[in-house]
């Protein structure tokens, strides 16, 4: 069964992304991130 969100939540996710995770991650790749880096 499809998830369905509503266009809001779209929204809210792609602020957070956009304002917290891209700004702290920066250029890491996936493999690099660990909790020590989320929790700086």
């Amino acid at each position: 069964m499809r998830a369905r969100i509503k266009p809001s939540g779209i929204a809210h996710k792609e602020l957070v992304l956009k304002n917290h995770l891209l700004p702290m991650l920066g250029d890491k790749r996936l493999d690099a991130i660990t909790t020590r880096t989320c929790s700086s």
